[in-house]
């Protein structure tokens, strides 16, 4: 059983008011190639193929345009598709029996139902091999409530009463694991979703392929659960190889062997200059810096209280001569209650910094200690269920 695991491929993020479409028709040309030379039995794409509930129309084409050159690429694999945190499970899922005719199961929402064949229906998918026996199970669970966290065990013993041939049994996924190495990952994508302890999901699976960690990586302690990463960068804090995971496994019992497959990108990510410094400084350093027009490009600053309320129009002026994608000042301050240690804000992101590291933050700064976990705990439930709404109505 050869496959293909994928996640958080973001389609239609407005970068700092920069389209990032050239750079997902660049991934999915790398991705069409991989397939086409590996010719898999399946690809699992684990959650937030886009980056908002709601995408625009040349989003949703460059997905269908995408997803139907993949299939050409390799006909007879199967490909299977699930919903993450920033996804719309409703819009996802509403053409997935035309999806069908391409070999293409998305799986949107989770079966609320307790008949275990109404689960098995929705969430268990046979991998057929070239003579049409089954060579492997998927358990493709979307991004999913705490109160549904049960789903992962159902399956897993629906699973395991079927499978007779021991053939591997790879389950999906969308959520943050305890453990994972969240470097470079934005806490505003977190979402408010809760930490999950491994052990509570059962454990008769041989890979587990997991989506909403952009950093590629195994949980630490457990060789067989995986997060494969997000195949773009997606902020600038994401400095670190980015790829696909091409996996194999011969039978249930036996340990995947792994590959990451990069994915290359021409337009870099630049933090100017690496260390703060301040604004008069750090305008010289971005001045002197060589950089390529298609780089993206964040200005690294010191400050006591604010940047200079010119800051905005005299980057605006130098860039008639610095041509680049500018897109942010971020500002490192030094809280006055107590000088040692540092507090980062991002002043061009606060508005959409997740609440619960806001109010962190601004606790921290004012009274000198950490806001408590529980009261976090609420902010984050709080902020989920709203999140949840509002994909619901979209």
């Amino acid at each position: 059983m050869k496959f293909i695991h994928t996640s958080d491929w973001h389609i239609g993020q407005d970068f700092y008011r920069y389209d990032r479409e050239e750079e997902h028709r660049s991934f999915f040309h790398q991705l069409c190639a991989i397939v086409e030379r590996e010719q898999p039995d399946a690809m699992l794409v684990s959650g937030d193929i886009y980056h908002t509930a709601v995408p625009s129309a040349a989003a949703q084409k460059l997905y269908t345009d995408s997803m139907v050159a993949i299939h050409e690429a390799c006909p007879s694999m199967s490909i299977i598709v699930t919903a993450g945190n920033h996804d719309s499970y409703s819009r996802l899922e509403s053409a997935h029996e035309l999806w069908r005719l391409a070999n293409v199961k998305v799986i949107g929402y989770a079966e609320r139902g307790e008949n275990n064949e109404s689960i098995e229906k929705k969430h268990i998918i046979p991998i057929q091999g070239k003579d049409g026996e089954t060579i492997a199970y998927v358990i493709a669970i979307p991004h999913i409530r705490e109160s549904q966290m049960g789903l992962f065990n159902t399956t897993q013993e629906i699973v395991r009463e079927k499978n007779k041939d021991e053939v591997p049994v790879i389950m999906m996924g969308h959520l943050t694991l305890c453990g994972a190495d969240l470097r470079g990952h934005d806490e505003q994508s977190v979402g408010g979703m809760d930490y999950v302890e491994i052990n509570t999901l059962g454990d008769y699976y041989d890979y587990f392929a997991l989506g909403h960690i952009h950093h590629p990586q195994f949980i630490k302690g457990n060789e067989k659960a995986r997060y494969s990463g997000s195949p773009i960068q997606v902020n600038f804090d994401e400095m670190y190889p980015h790829s696909v995971s091409l996996v194999e496994i011969n039978r249930h019992g036996e340990k995947a062997s792994v590959k990451e497959v990069t994915i290359h990108n021409d337009h870099r990510f630049l933090t100017i200059p690496p260390k703060p410094l301040p604004f008069e400084e750090a305008i010289k350093e971005f001045m002197v810096t060589p950089i390529d027009p298609s780089s993206y490009v964040c200005l690294n600053v010191e400050v006591e209280d604010y940047v200079p309320s010119d800051a905005e129009a005299r980057i605006e002026h130098l860039l008639k001569e610095k041509d680049c994608r500018f897109c942010k000042i971020k500002t490192t301050r030094r809280a006055k209650k107590h000088e040692e240690e540092i507090i980062t804000i991002d002043s061009s992101e606060i508005k959409s910094m997740e609440p619960a590291e806001l109010a962190s933050i601004y606790y921290k700064e004012t009274q000198g200690k950490e806001l408590d976990e529980e009261m976090v705990r609420m902010i984050r439930e709080i902020t989920e269920e709203l999140h949840r709404k509002e994909r619901e109505m979209a």
